[in-house]
């Protein structure tokens, strides 16, 4: 019988080998039998096994099931913790565990969720803060037509373009964090008007 070289398989018949062989373990095959159904030798249907067996065996210590990971990712990344009666725009360890616990009825620490959202690819971000009133499509079209139109204009004429802008004390926090996607920084909606000194 001639042996399959793992080496030479890409991952996606490496995931399908590697199925096959716990499939055919949880039937009941013994090695010998599998070695002669898919090619592999013993000692690597034995590794396959055991790396699926400690996979599950770490698995089962975890809170939540993999519908409710996903289903709770999916409402970190859609929504803000407002929409869902909880105080707030962006979501905190405490926020994520206290929405769990109305949820699903189960209690997670914060120190257990974070392991949860490196597992789901969110990190801990300074927001973006947008204007409730802002028209993000006016802002494109100056940003992207408007504007260099007048820096051209400024080049030809040998003029500078001079911004302005008050400066003033705000009573709230410059730089609030929460929870997102990596590279995709939460929005932190505020009021168009300030109330602040300046």
């Amino acid at each position: 019988m001639e042996h399959i070289d793992l080496r030479k398989l890409n991952n996606d018949e490496l995931y399908a080998i590697r199925k096959q062989v716990v499939r055919l373990k949880k039937q009941g095959r013994k090695g010998a039998e599998i070695e002669e159904i898919t090619g592999l030798y013993q000692t690597r249907i034995s590794q396959i096994w055991q790396a699926y067996q400690a996979r599950r065996k770490k698995d089962t210590g975890r809170r939540l099931t993999a519908e409710e990971e996903k289903a709770i990712r999916a409402v970190i990344i859609n929504k803000v913790p407002e929409q869902l009666k909880l105080a707030g725009c962006l979501w905190t360890r405490a926020k994520i565990c206290a929405y769990i616990k109305r949820v699903y009825r189960k209690s997670i620490v914060p120190q257990v969720i974070s392991r949860y959202l490196k597992r789901w690819g969110l990190t801990c971000q300074r927001s973006t803060k947008r204007a409730y009133g802002q028209d993000i499509a006016r802002i494109e079209k100056f940003k992207n037509e408007e504007y260099p139109a007048i820096a051209k204009r400024a080049k030809a004429e040998n003029a500078y373009i001079y911004w302005g802008d008050e400066t003033g004390v705000d009573n709230r926090e410059n730089y609030e964090r929460g929870f997102a996607e990596k590279g995709k920084p939460p929005v932190l909606p505020l009021p168009t008007k300030k109330n602040g000194l300046t």
